[in-house]
């Protein structure tokens, strides 16, 4: 996908650049629908911008071979709703939860795009794994990020953040051979989604999703195409799985969600919020087990040879099951509704 003069154009006048040039391309897409690119500017105040470019003629070339009418509508509403976040939700992140600056939004037809500022200045790093003090910084973000949206609605995003929520996940679901975690689906589902405390999760918390400052001292995070409400804990859990071992996720499990909370409620009462951290951390903390088991759940339908399908998981899980188990809440039913 070659940028036309109208991308150049709306690049050029996003940046106030007098000219633009293509650089390196990032990324591409999930499933073939276009790119992440660097963009070098010439006289404007920043040197570079970041275009995310998306074409959703083109896309639905799941790697996994999960190409199906819904798997594509999803990704393409993904799109959308990322659009709505940094127009109207990102502004209110500051340095605590940083993200990067909307500098302009376009669509032509089949192709959209966004002009973001580039963090690569003040955030260079990128890493694959972490140490636990990295671990902490990536927490720090989402605790502040968790707090600064506690209560709102997320209008305009997705009604439940998080790419594997059940709810989009029907084929994943009907792939399962039966086991207690398919069974108790609908129950691990029901126990996340409704928390007295809702605030909006990132939704795709991975450490790729992540970048830090030379010190490693503070992050940044992109990517907001699965944003929306829920519970934080579902952060947490994908974020960990996504960057330790599963040794390690055993052995600092406490340490790391002692962490988390503490940020949390340093966070809530900066920002002022009529919830107690003692209440918040009271509903959360018991459900990271159920919020494990449940992308368990997903990664047991969609890739059961994942990595992530691991002997801690199922540990999580036997742990999550009697939880649910002791609450009467386990539920056979594995009937519902598309919800988003």
């Amino acid at each position: 996908m070659a940028l036309d003069d109208r991308t150049i154009d709306v690049v050029r006048a996003s940046c106030g650049a007098s000219g633009v040039e293509p650089g390196e391309i990032l990324q591409p897409l999930w499933s073939g629908f276009g790119r992440v690119q660097r963009i070098a500017l010439r006289g404007a105040g920043a040197s570079s911008a970041i275009l995310k470019l998306v074409d959703t003629s083109s896309g639905g070339r799941h790697p996994r071979g999960w190409d199906t009418d819904r798997s594509r509508s999803r990704k393409r509403e993904s799109y959308d709703i990322e659009t709505v976040w940094y127009e109207r939700y990102a502004p209110r992140c500051d340095d605590a939860c940083r993200v990067p600056a909307l500098l302009g939004a376009f669509e032509h037809g089949d192709v959209r795009g966004l002009v973001l500022e580039d963090l690569d200045a003040d955030y260079p790093l990128r890493r694959e794994t972490l140490d636990v003090a990295g671990c902490i910084v990536c927490l720090e973000w989402l605790a502040a990020f968790h707090a600064r949206f506690l209560g709102d609605d997320g209008h305009g995003l997705w009604p439940t953040g998080c790419y594997w929520h059940l709810g989009t996940r029907p084929d994943e679901l009907a792939a399962m051979p039966d086991s207690p975690i398919r069974r108790a689906a609908r129950a691990l589902d029901s126990a996340l989604e409704t928390t007295r405390h809702r605030t909006l999760v990132h939704g795709d918390a991975k450490v790729a999703n992540f970048c830090f400052d030379r010190g490693m001292d503070a992050a940044a995070a992109l990517d907001f195409q699965y944003v929306g409400g829920g519970c934080g804990v579902r952060d947490v859990v994908y974020f960990l799985g996504s960057c330790l071992s599963d040794a390690d996720c055993r052995r600092h499990e406490a340490r790391l969600l002692d962490a988390y909370f503490a940020a949390l409620g340093d966070a809530l009462e900066r920002d002022g919020h009529d919830a107690s951290r003692a209440a918040v951390e009271a509903e959360w903390r018991p459900l990271y087990a159920l919020a494990w088991t449940d992308f368990l759940r997903f990664l047991l339908g969609w890739m059961p040879t994942h990595r992530k399908v691991s002997p801690y998981a199922h540990e999580l899980a036997a742990r999550a099951l009697a939880s649910l188990d002791a609450r009467g809440a386990t539920e056979g039913d594995e009937r519902g509704a598309d919800r988003r």
